[in-house]
């Protein structure tokens, strides 16, 4: 099933069942996201090499080439369906980070990638509000997220001779690639009540199985409660 579509289902399903609760609300949030990702975000890239009248070809990970951290903006809508429990859905997009690499990295000429981040995201969160400090209060989450990775490569390959017959010069090369996972999310964060209605929060989250060798994401992000 299509994630967005399971996001709209879920959360009229949601409101449906909780009417008969007085406390239930709707709330609006936007954040800034950061994501340090240790890992390959999309498959290998395939580099092709000239050398006179021979291709040579070999692939590279993207995590050799491609940035490792990055921010973007995002904002969410989330739905309290029982005090201290509500379902949430949120979007997110990375700006293109850029990444410099050289021969002596990774065995091809100077070059230079570009690559962006976007999230969908469904989540279940439970919140407890600490006794003796009524606006402050935990938050757990679990949830199902959606990653795509854009990417492109631009670099330089050795041109080269054989038998001083057959030369070529150094060429450019450009390559793209992109991917998408959905994976089982997990999350823990603080939420402070600036008001009855304002509040903010910080979350850290995690993926499951995620095809990276590592990463997490952190957030701050601020909501309107109706």
């Amino acid at each position: 099933m299509n994630l967005l579509k399971l996001m709209t289902t879920s959360i009229l399903l949601v409101g449906t069942i909780s009417e008969s609760y007085a406390t239930s609300s709707f709330y609006v949030g936007l954040e800034h996201r950061y994501d340090s990702i240790d890992g390959n975000l999309t498959t290998s890239i395939n580099t092709v090499t000239l050398a006179g009248d021979m291709r040579y070809s070999q692939q590279y990970q993207s995590s050799e080439i491609l940035a490792t951290s990055y921010g973007s903006w995002g904002a969410y809508l989330g739905y309290e369906f029982y005090p201290g429990f509500s379902i949430e859905a949120g979007y997110s997009q990375s700006k293109n980070e850029k990444e410099y690499f050289t021969n002596s990295t990774i065995g091809l000429l100077d070059g230079v990638s570009e690559a962006q981040l976007k999230h969908l995201r469904i989540d279940l969160l439970g919140k407890y509000t600490f006794k003796n400090y009524n606006n402050l209060s935990l938050i757990g989450n679990l949830g199902v997220i959606s990653r795509e990775a854009e990417s492109q490569v631009q670099y330089e390959t050795e041109g080269g001779c054989i038998n001083e017959v057959s030369c070529n010069p150094n060429v450019i090369t450009k390559d793209s690639d992109s991917n998408r996972s959905t994976r089982p999310q997990y999350g823990v964060g603080l939420q402070y009540n600036l008001s009855k209605n304002t509040s903010t929060r910080f979350m850290i989250k995690g993926i499951l199985n995620d095809p990276a060798d590592s990463s997490y994401s952190a957030s701050l992000g601020a909501q309107y409660h109706f």
